[in-house]
């Protein structure tokens, strides 16, 4: 993750410096469970410019909202608007994480969301977030309803834990979480 760079107080006039930006993912770690438990936890992570969260999960039967958490933060700061191919079109405010879907029971869920860390430069300083998800019907096997969102969160602070959980009873599958700086 460094660029040789031009430096006139070396012999060679050049050194490998941080270059400030990969504009590589980097994975940051991955959560999973066969049996369901309340949360797919990613933490210790470094704390990146942009986090790409990638599952596949579904809720243990119960009707559930799937849901995300920055930073183990879950006051009333998450706001999200998300639409659905149905088509319903939601704004929810106050929350204690994003809403990813609406409540679906027996849905299996697959997606990406991007987290964009906090800029004291924009107009909005918090935690911006953008997700796609496709919920798809966990008996027949076929798409159901894709699902596309936006929020905000007004944590200031780096991304370095990610959970994904369902509104009521438990998740199962898979998270794989990856991160990047801007180049």
């Amino acid at each position: 993750d460094q660029v040789l760079t031009a430096d006139s107080t070396t012999a060679s006039g050049l050194k490998w410096a941080d270059s400030g930006g990969s504009g590589i993912w980097t994975a940051d770690g991955t959560a999973s469970s066969t049996t369901g438990t309340s949360a797919l936890t990613v933490s210790s992570m470094t704390g990146r410019d942009i986090t790409q969260v990638l599952f596949r999960v579904a809720n243990d039967g119960t009707n559930a909202v799937l849901w995300l958490r920055v930073n183990n933060v879950s006051g009333t700061n998450y706001n999200t608007r998300w639409g659905t191919t149905d088509p319903s079109n939601t704004n929810s405010t106050g929350d204690s994480s994003w809403l990813l879907s609406e409540s679906l029971a027996n849905q299996d869920y697959l997606g990406e969301v991007l987290i964009f860390k906090p800029d004291s430069n924009l107009n909005y300083t918090g935690v911006t977030m953008r997700s796609s998800v496709t919920a798809i019907n966990g008996g027949a096997g076929l798409p159901y309803q894709a699902i596309y969102g936006g929020g905000n969160n007004t944590d200031t602070s780096a991304v370095t834990r990610i959970d994904l959980l369902c509104s009521s009873g438990n998740i199962l599958g898979e998270v794989q979480v990856n991160s990047m700086d801007y180049q």
